[in-house]
């Protein structure tokens, strides 16, 4: 039987245990949010990192589970490439007396300081990058319309001047007979067509399922408005583990719509240990910012006060769509 003695001790012995793993927990949210923002996978980074710290711990020292997870053709083989466990030998796991001396650099600070990796802390992140894929008028502070992505074009060549022809025409009668001599009895071989780069990204309204971003994604200003207030997080991650939640809403690889779910799936794994798939679309709406209200509204418990504080945030950011931005809040009077 179980007296209130022991319940007792336990809780004095296992609170300040919990209290760290609530604090650790912050922490390896950061690290994702970090790794994410970068565009890595941060599911096949921790997945590596824990079978790597498994290893360490293992007596026998084979690195079986890290050779395990290098058999799946992911970004795992990548990450492992970058940090020195793609051949796992006596030395990765002891190391030697003069090693022991030397002071361990801070391993965050050490992939930060490689310049090759490209990587940036999420708190020096101000401002987002512009997206080369996104259309004109995709911007939240305005209501063109946006028929989804819209590839930009380099230019193809250009025109020949008229001094250059002038040029060229100089000994052309005594090259063309040559020419025409070489190339008698002999068909011009056509030119090659070169293969155009597959898109980053599915037609507008066309629903896929990704385990991680073809590139580093950024967060739009209408979800950085509603932050987490009036959320579930148990719900979310329950629609998520059952294939239920409703697609992240993209504008290139600016998520307009489901960045709790993003976060979470992130963080999630299939049965098989695999990363959690879930659904993406790209917008293919035309006014992003109040469509992005609508969904908010509708899939959260906010109060009049909470609406009228994010409402207001939006409007000093979009002036101009103060009315709109209250219609789309259902606040049709001004607060006395």
């Amino acid at each position: 039987m179980l007296s209130s003695k022991f319940l007792k001790d336990i809780m004095t012995e296992a609170y300040p245990i919990i209290q760290r793993q609530l604090e650790d927990a912050k922490v390896i949210a950061s690290f994702r949010e970090l790794v994410t923002a970068n565009g890595g996978d941060w599911s096949a980074l921790k997945a590596l990192m824990k079978a790597h710290v498994e290893d360490s711990l293992d007596e026998s020292g084979d690195g079986k589970r890290v050779r395990k997870i290098l058999d799946k053709a992911d970004s795992s083989n990548a990450y492992a490439e970058m940090l020195g466990l793609a051949n796992m030998n006596e030395k990765n796991f002891i190391s030697g007396d003069d090693e022991q001396d030397e002071e361990q650099p801070d391993t965050i600070s050490a992939l930060l300081s490689d310049t090759s990796l490209g990587l940036v802390r999420a708190s020096s992140i101000t401002k987002s990058e512009p997206q080369p894929s996104q259309p004109a008028g995709s911007d939240l502070t305005n209501s063109q319309a946006l028929n989804g992505q819209v590839a930009t074009h380099s230019d193809i060549g250009n025109p020949i001047s008229s001094e250059t022809q002038h040029e060229g025409s100089a000994g052309q009668s005594e090259e063309l007979a040559q020419s025409n001599a070489d190339a008698a009895g002999e068909a011009e071989e056509p030119p090659k067509a070169e293969a155009s780069p597959a898109p980053k990204y599915a037609a507008p309204g066309v629903v896929t399922w990704e385990t991680y971003p073809p590139e580093g994604v950024t967060r739009s200003a209408v979800s950085i408005a509603f932050a987490n207030i009036g959320q579930d997080a148990a719900t979310i991650r329950f629609d998520l583990e059952k294939g239920q939640a409703d697609p992240i809403v993209k504008i290139g690889k600016e998520i307009l719509d489901g960045w709790a779910r993003f976060m979470t799936a992130r963080d999630m794994t299939e049965l098989d240990g695999k990363p959690l798939s879930y659904p993406v679309v790209q917008y293919d709406g035309t006014d992003p910012l109040i469509d992005a209200i609508k969904w908010n509204v509708e899939g959260r418990v906010l109060d009049e006060n909470q609406k009228r504080q994010i409402a207001a945030t939006l409007t000093r950011q979009n002036p101009k769509r103060k009315d709109d931005i209250h219609q789309a809040f259902e606040l049709w009077m001004e607060p006395v």
